[in-house]
C-alpha cells in the first residue's frame, strides 16, 4: 500500500515513519529509508538506484522528504507521470510492498503518485506540545489543515513518541519547540478567575447585606414564626458598617435603627396570616403591626348557600362549615378591631315581616358607626338582589360582625 506522511516541520511526522519502521522490522518484513542514521537492526540505506523496486519483494520502503526526489516532486499540472519508477506504483502491491512518502505538504508530490495513496496521515502539533495530532483519511486529502478536511477525517488519534525513540536516528532539525499557550487562553483563564472570584465574594462575604438577611431570615421557624437561633442573627453586627470597601458614614444610633428595620422586616415576611381559615390562627404569633389586613367582616345564607365576606366587601373563600359556624352566632376572636366607645352605639333590629329578605338578631349589639353604615349598605344589596330574584324561594339570612 502507498502511504502518505504529511505535517509542519516538528510535527513528529518523521519520527512516527520511525516507530512503524521498527513495527515493521518485529513483524520480519525487511526496512529500506533514506533516514539520516537510523541505526536499527532490520534497516538498511535506500538502493543507489533509489528505485524502490530494487528492494526485494515484501519489503517496507520510507521516502523521507519524499519532494526531493525527482520521480515523485510536483510537475506543475502533469496528470499522469512517464516514469517508470511512478507508473509501477500503481501494481506495487502485487510483490508486497508497502511504501511510505514523508513531506510536508501533499501539494509538494507529483499528481499521479497522489492519485494513488490509500492511507494519507496528517500530523499536527499544537502550542509545542509533547504530543501530535493524527488525521487519517483513506486517500489524498489535499487541505489536511483545514477544518473541513478534518471533521471528514476517519479516525483521530494522538502520537507521542517515546524519548528513546529519537536516539535510533538523527532528527533534521533540532526540536526547539516549548509549550506556548496562546494569550487568548491566559485572558480567558483570568477572566473566569475573576468571575469566580466576584461570585464567592457575594456568596460569602462577611458585609453581603444579601447573605446576612437570609441568616437573619433563618433564625426563625417559618411555621411558628418564633425565633429558634440566637447566636446566628449576631452575625450581623449593628456596630460593624454595612457597605463597600467598609466605608460608613452613619452614626452608630443610625446603623442600629437600620438594622432594627431590617430585622422587623424579616418578622413581618415571617409571619402568615390566612383569613380563608380564622379559627385555626395562632395570634399569639403576630409581633408586628401592619395597616389594613383581610377582616371576616359578615356572613350571609343566599338559597342555602353561605358566603362571608371581608370590611372591604371582598368575598372570602371561607367553608361551608365555619360559615355556618358564624351565622349561628360562634363569631372568631378579631385581633385587629380597635376599641373605641366614643364610636360605639346600641342598635335594634326586629323582623318586622316574614317576607323580609333579611333577619337579624333579636338582642341588642353594639357596633362602630362605620360597621352600621356598611351594614344599611350590605342590608340595600341584598334586598335589591332578592326583588330581582322573585322566582327563588330560599331564605336569607345576615350575621354582621
Amino acid at each position: 500500500m502507498l502511504k502518505l506522511y504529511t505535517g509542519k516541520p516538528g510535527s513528529f511526522k518523521t519520527a512516527k515513519a520511525v516507530s512503524d519502521a521498527m513495527r515493521f522490522v518485529k513483524e520480519g518484513r525487511p526496512v529500506y529509508t533514506n533516514i539520516d542514521n537510523f541505526d536499527y537492526e532490520g534497516v538498511q540505506k535506500l538502493p543507489e538506484s533509489l528505485d524502490w523496486a530494487d528492494c526485494p519483494h515484501g519489503s517496507v520502503v520510507i521516502y523521507d522528504e519524499a519532494q526531493q526526489f525527482d520521480f515523485l516532486q510536483y510537475k506543475g499540472r502533469e496528470k499522469l507521470s512517464s516514469d517508470q519508477r511512478v507508473k509501477g506504483l500503481e501494481t506495487h502491491r502485487h510483490q508486497g510492498y508497502d511504501i511510505i512518502l514523508v513531506t510536508q505538504s501533499p501539494s509538494f508530490l507529483h499528481n499521479h503518485v497522489l492519485s494513488l495513496v490509500g492511507e494519507h496521515y496528517h500530523l499536527h502539533r499544537a502550542y509545542g506540545r509533547s504530543y501530535a495530532d493524527v488525521f487519517l483519511w483513506r486517500y489524498t486529502s489535499h487541505s489536511p489543515d483545514s477544518t473541513g478536511a478534518k471533521n471528514k477525517a476517519e479516525s483521530h488519534e494522538k502520537f507521542k513518541p517515546e524519548s528513546k525513540l529519537f536516539d535510533n536516528y538523527q532528527s533534521t532539525t533540532i526540536d526547539t519547540h516549548k509549550l506556548k499557550v496562546p494569550v487568548l487562553y491566559w485572558k480567558l483563564g483570568g477572566f473566569l478567575l475573576a468571575v469566580i472570584a466576584l461570585i464567592l465574594y457575594m456568596v460569602f462575604g462577611s458585609n453581603n447585606p444579601f447573605l446576612s438577611a437570609h441568616k437573619i431570615k433563618d433564625n426563625y421557624d417559618h411555621a411558628s414564626g418564633k425565633k429558634v437561633v440566637e447566636s446566628q442573627a449576631s452575625s450581623v453586627s449593628i456596630n460593624e458598617p454595612q457597605g463597600f470597601g467598609g466605608l460608613d458614614d452613619r452614626t452608630e444610633e443610625q446603623r442600629r435603627a437600620d438594622f432594627n428595620k431590617q430585622l422587623e422586616y424579616n418578622r413581618e415576611q415571617l409571619m402568615k396570616y390566612n383569613v380563608n381559615k380564622p379559627y385555626d390562627i395562632d395570634y399569639t404569633a403576630f409581633q408586628y403591626q401592619v395597616q389594613q389586613v383581610p377582616q371576616l367582616s359578615g356572613c350571609a345564607i343566599i338559597d342555602k348557600k353561605c358566603t362571608c365576606y371581608s370590611q372591604q366587601a371582598t368575598r372570602l373563600d371561607i367553608s361551608q362549615t365555619d360559615c355556618k359556624r358564624y351565622m349561628n352566632g360562634d363569631k372568631p376572636f378579631n385581633p385587629f378591631k380597635q376599641v373605641n366607645s366614643n364610636e360605639n352605639f346600641t342598635y335594634a333590629q326586629s323582623n318586622n315581616s316574614g317576607n323580609s329578605p333579611l333577619s337579624s338578631q333579636q338582642n341588642p349589639a353594639q357596633i362602630s358607626l362605620n360597621e352600621y353604615a356598611k351594614f344599611q349598605e350590605y342590608q340595600r344589596i341584598t334586598q335589591e338582589y332578592q326583588r330581582s330574584q322573585p322566582q327563588q324561594t330560599g331564605e336569607l339570612n345576615h350575621g354582621f360582625g
